[in-house]
């Protein structure tokens, strides 16, 4: 297998669906606006009936007070619009909820959406110094279908490569196969450098625990300030993190 034409299709492919993704996401930007209409609109639909129940509650008060209305008469007037009154209170809270609801969705649609971009340091490493070289390399799960078939590559510094491919392509096989968790049918694999792998199951994470408390048993010299900040990058915010 040809990595830099296996990479070069793999990128090929990423096309629609990055063109996709952006579609969606310019749509999706569009929504907190409409949303934050609807609260201001439910905002002033709240307003206009205050001002309605003030002025009635004026009337009624000044009927009392000249004495144009049986006393009877003014209370059970009172008494229905103040039941009336809730009532009309306790739904424009249900709608202002439901307004804010669908900015809170709005806001978290886009959030989703957002391309996921992180700012790499430098390596550190030398220009030329080996890093990685894999010669020929065969593997796979069953006797008779090889994942990977007489893959060769090499990285050197301070280079960084991305490997892309469909699930089941068999990158994760591979860096299985660099890190010696998996050993090759044939073929050589050679890691200059020490290195460490995050995997996709996420096996470095303990039974319920949050990514916060990760990075602390992990990094118990960062700040929780720090923590959160890097977590952001990857777009874990608040209660998500």
């Amino acid at each position: 297998m040809a990595c830099n034409l296996y990479a070069s299709m793999a990128f090929i492919r990423m096309h629609p669906y990055r063109a996709m993704k952006s579609a969606e996401l310019a749509s999706a930007e569009s929504e907190p606006a409409r949303a934050e209409r609807g609260v201001a609109e439910a905002n002033a639909r709240a307003r206009q009936a205050a001002k309605r129940k003030a002025r009635t509650d004026r009337q009624g008060q000044k009927m009392r007070t000249t004495g144009s209305q049986a006393k009877i008469v003014l209370d059970t007037a009172k008494e229905r619009s103040e039941v009336s009154g809730g009532s009309d209170v306790r739904l424009r809270a249900r709608r202002m909820d439901a307004a804010q609801n669908e900015v809170n969705a709005a806001q978290e649609a886009i959030v989703v959406l957002q391309l996921l971009v992180i700012a790499i340091p430098e390596s550190g490493l030398a220009k030329g110094r080996d890093v990685l070289q894999v010669d020929n390399l065969t593997f796979g799960y069953g006797n008779d279908h090889p994942v990977l078939r007489d893959v060769s590559l090499s990285v050197r510094g301070p280079e960084r490569i991305a490997i892309e491919g469909s699930n089941c392509s068999g990158k994760s096989t591979l860096l299985g196969c660099t890190m010696g968790e998996l050993t090759g049918w044939t073929g050589d694999v050679a890691l200059h450098v020490p290195a460490a792998r995050l995997d996709q199951d996420m096996s470095m994470f303990g039974d319920d625990e949050t990514f916060t408390k990760a990075f602390a048993r992990l990094d118990p010299e960062a700040s929780e300030n720090d923590r959160r900040a890097v977590l952001a990058h990857f777009l874990f915010r608040g209660n998500d993190a």
